[in-house]
């Protein structure tokens, strides 16, 4: 199920988004075991563990390599698919 939630957030998320996207099917989940499940799907390779500023982590759905893009404005990050451009 965090699996399936994570994909449809359809971006980078932290464990407490996977969590309170979860929370309206499995009303009982802990925090703790979206981070142990996240973490599991990062070692089977299903999704990507990312360090982010500030020391966030976040859960990439998309373990592939692609490029990230942001917002010049706000900041915000999104990911594309593909490669660096330069």
């Amino acid at each position: 199920v965090l699996y399936r939630v994570l994909r449809e957030l359809g971006r980078h998320a932290t464990a407490e988004e996977v969590l309170q996207a979860a929370s309206e099917r499995l009303p009982q989940l802990s925090l703790p075991t979206v981070y142990a499940t996240l973490d599991l799907l990062g070692e089977l390779g299903l999704v990507r563990r990312i360090a982010a500023h500030a020391g966030a982590v976040m859960y990439d759905p998309r373990p592939e390599q692609h490029a990230p893009a942001g917002c010049r404005r706000c900041g915000r990050g999104t990911a594309r698919g593909g490669a660096y451009s330069t």
